[in-house]
């Protein structure tokens, strides 16, 4: 998981600190909470504040005040955190005298620098984080639909409700988020590639990695069900059409030119449900309503009978919609056909997702183990054998395959043993 960045003036430190001491209450560790309390004003650390902005973090808490908003450097850190595609949460710690800038009343903030309203000012804090997905336990373990799921999936995908248990691509879900706040928000960009190698495990980042905290955010995004293209990528089971609840007829195009707009104004309608404010543009960024496509090879393949008819679909969307964007898997050796001459190729944003490195196996490992109920000891020699004897590219599903025999045919006893 990444870190809360508290963005303050050294004048407001004390303000700062209080909120520090609250995260840490409320589940954050030392290292997801970055907190310099240092004065300084070198170009060195001021450059290693922004990267910290832009590296790893999950969302910047603003320490609203007189002098945070007449700081040069605050100003500084809150436009790369924006430009970044992070979430911003304003909350005044000091009673501010000034005018507020538009571009933080355009975000919904809280107050707690009275006695009297701090309870309900961290209150609403922490459900400003809740919905972006930001907390030091996203996600239960078991899902409460289905108590006896097993915390290793073998060679199935992970599926939204394996979030919790989906571990080692921390750095790749954040990069990913900002990438769709940014399209959210109006870049060019609105295809968002996740390509890697056969068994590298996008679908399950897409699902268990993506998705689960696009559904949450119910703020800022409308996620639609997944769609596969398969071998009709249009109207098969799994199709476009599905996927955006339209049903095939002469007049395709105009029923998603409809249907597009009546989604726009559930979103709309969502935001003032949710914050009691109008969802416009002069008062909030237009939830984006996003389409998550897995398997985009089989765009491709020679038996689909219709994936140029759905790529040419999907671009229409792209056009008469600004708050449509697209999430997309896709085998590298297929990337070529993607950029090539289609009415997608000049929209796509890749995302770096390489092979998982043999050091975050240890978490993959480890990790699902400790969720399950009760826990999974897994012996370090085990650990260790696993971790050697995998440190190849296409590790990952024979991890998973092993580790879900493992489970299945030694776990009854919450020991797993080198010599099983």
């Amino acid at each position: 998981m990444g870190v809360i960045f508290i963005s303050h003036s050294s004048r407001n430190n004390d303000g700062a600190i209080r909120i520090r001491d609250w995260l840490s209450e409320n589940g954050w560790g030392p290292s997801q909470i970055f907190l310099d309390l240092t004065e300084f004003a070198t170009g060195d650390r001021w450059r290693q504040r922004l990267n910290q902005i832009g590296k790893d973090c999950d969302g910047v808490i603003v320490c609203l005040s007189d002098d945070w908003i007449t700081s040069p450097e605050c100003l500084r850190e809150f436009n790369h955190a924006e430009s970044a595609g992070k979430p911003i949460f304003p909350i005044i710690v000091k009673p501010v005298s000034i005018t507020i800038p538009r571009f933080i009343t355009d975000l919904q903030f809280t107050d707690v620098s009275s006695s009297q309203g701090a309870a309900t000012g961290f209150e609403r804090l922490k459900l400003a984080l809740h919905r972006a997905r930001i907390g030091p336990q996203h996600f239960p373990w078991p899902p409460t639909d289905e108590q006896d799921r097993l915390p290793y999936r073998g060679l199935e995908a992970l599926t939204e409700k394996d979030a919790a248990v989906f571990f080692g691509r921390d750095a790749q879900i954040t990069e990913g988020l900002d990438a769709l706040r940014r399209m959210r928000d109006g870049s060019s960009k609105r295809v968002l590639v996740i390509a890697a190698a056969s068994g590298a495990g996008k679908s399950s980042f897409l699902k268990a990695g993506l998705l689960a905290r696009l559904q949450r955010d119910t703020d800022n995004f409308l996620v639609l069900p997944t769609m596969r293209p398969g071998r009709d990528a249009l109207s098969g089971p799994e199709g476009l059409l599905v996927a955006l609840g339209v049903e095939a007829s002469p007049d395709t195009e105009e029923a998603l030119d409809a249907h597009l707009k009546a989604l726009q104004s559930q979103a709309a309608r969502r935001i003032t449900e949710l914050t009691g404010r109008t969802a416009d543009a002069s008062q909030t960024p237009k939830p984006s309503i996003i389409l998550p496509i897995d398997q985009g090879e089989e765009f491709f393949s020679a038996d689909n009978v219709s994936g140029a008819k759905a790529i040419e679909l999907i671009a229409r969307c792209l056009g008469a919609s600004e708050a449509f964007s697209v999430v997309l898997t896709i085998r590298s050796d297929s990337l070529g056909p993607l950029q090539g001459r289609n009415p997608l190729a000049n929209q796509l944003e890749l995302l770096n997702f390489p092979a998982l490195q043999p050091s975050a196996f240890k978490e993959v490992i480890e990790g699902p183990a400790s969720l399950a109920q009760p826990p999974i000891e897994i012996e370090p020699p085990l650990t260790t054998k696993l971790i050697n004897d995998l440190n190849r590219s296409d590790a990952l599903p024979l991890l998973a395959f092993t580790l879900e025999r493992l489970v299945k045919e030694y776990g009854d006893d919450n020991l797993l043993e080198l010599s099983e």
